[in-house]
């Protein structure tokens, strides 16, 4: 007898030991889980109370119930890849919001019950997401319970019923000059160690503009807007940038000093001098060198002698390679991402994992 009693507290002991080793790999993977290409900057504010009068009052985006013919937007969701599908629908909700309110430049979205988006859509009105207080009653893309309603965590997360996951989304453009701006994407935060060398010796070979110093010829006419570096201003430099780039058919620009824009076509010349944490982000908080956390912003720029390097991209839409397998449909999500809606029976990313799907209603209550 004591022999099975052994071997059961082992066996226990062993699968004990492997969620938590399963566990620990989720949450990572949570850790990496960037905003797919998303044309906005979207940043965690947290988990807060909701009521049947609703603190956020209009339902903008509605991902789990099909009645909701008006607001319903395919993929439903996706519960065996739920953490790619959240930040798409995510990012889907600050589309709709500024569809719905032009003349804004930044607002408020509550993500509630795994499907749905919330937010205030009238002009006149202050958004109040906070008006019935906190609560933990969020989860991440695994389910799991929040351990504050503050974004202590890296990933994303939404409320249950009746609660939501707020989030601040902003435009990059603030300029009305700046309609549209070239998808790049980040090529990382590079060392430029002697900035005395003329400017085709270095690392980024064409200083094409700066926002920095008016008594430089390529000076734009614009100063650095301290004031605004994180609401706007950051993001329309970068989208300058970017328009610079693509109309001298250059593949990367880079962001130099806060205020200086650099272009370059040759990978190896901006990656010869080391990666640096020299970049800062809408807070002037250090860059994650290789900008893949989440928590960290999307949009960065370099600090004296260093280069925030980004790569312009300007070629097709990802779902022309046709990337969904299994007979899978590719729906495109912001600038230059996708999603794959996947037939009954498939999942994964790309709808290449062929066992059928196991719906997580059985553990989740929904109605």
């Amino acid at each position: 007898m004591w022999i099975e009693a052994t071997i059961q507290l082992l066996f226990l002991a062993l699968l004990t030991s492997a969620k938590r080793y399963w566990d620990a790999e989720l949450d990572k993977q949570l850790e990496y889980l960037e905003l797919a290409d998303c044309p906005y900057q979207v940043e965690a504010i947290g988990c807060y109370k909701d009521d049947l009068n609703r603190a956020l009052p209009s339902e903008i985006l509605n991902s789990r119930d099909r009645t909701r013919r008006s607001i319903f937007m395919e993929p439903q969701i996706q519960w065996t890849n739920y953490n790619h599908w959240l930040a798409n629908f995510i990012c889907q909700g600050a589309r709709k919001l500024f569809e719905k309110k032009p003349n804004t430049f930044a607002d408020y979205i509550g993500v509630q019950f795994y499907g749905e988006i919330w937010a205030n859509l009238d002009e006149e009105v202050r958004t109040k997401y906070n008006k019935y207080g906190s609560s933990l009653n969020c989860v991440n893309g695994n389910y799991k319970k929040v351990l504050s309603h503050k974004p202590t965590q890296c990933g994303l997360f939404v409320g249950d019923e009746l609660a939501n996951y707020v989030y601040k989304v902003t435009r990059y453009n603030k300029d009305e000059d700046s309609k549209t701006c070239p998808y790049f994407e980040s090529s990382g935060c590079w060392a430029d160690n002697d900035p005395y060398l003329k400017p085709h010796q270095r690392p980024m070979t064409v200083y094409k503009m700066n926002e920095r110093d008016p008594y430089i010829n390529n000076w734009n006419k614009k100063l650095i807007d301290w004031g605004n570096w994180g609401k706007g201003y950051l993001g329309d430099l970068l989208c300058r940038c970017a328009e610079l780039a693509k109309k001298e058919n250059m593949k990367y620009f880079s962001i130099q000093f806060y205020g200086e824009c650099w272009l370059g076509n040759n990978e190896t010349n901006f990656k010869r001098d080391e990666k640096t944490d020299r970049c800062v982000d809408n807070k002037f908080d250090v860059c994650d060198v290789d900008q893949k956390t989440k928590c960290r912003a999307q949009l960065c720029a370099g600090k004296w002698k260093a280069n925030k390097v980004y790569e312009l991209k300007q070629g097709p839409h990802k779902c022309a390679t046709s990337p969904c397998k299994n007979e899978g449909k590719c729906l495109t999500i912001g600038t230059n991402d996708y999603v794959c809606q996947c037939k009954k029976g498939f999942g994964g990313d790309q709808c290449e994992k062929g066992s059928p799907a196991v719906n997580p209603t059985d553990e989740i209550e929904l109605s």
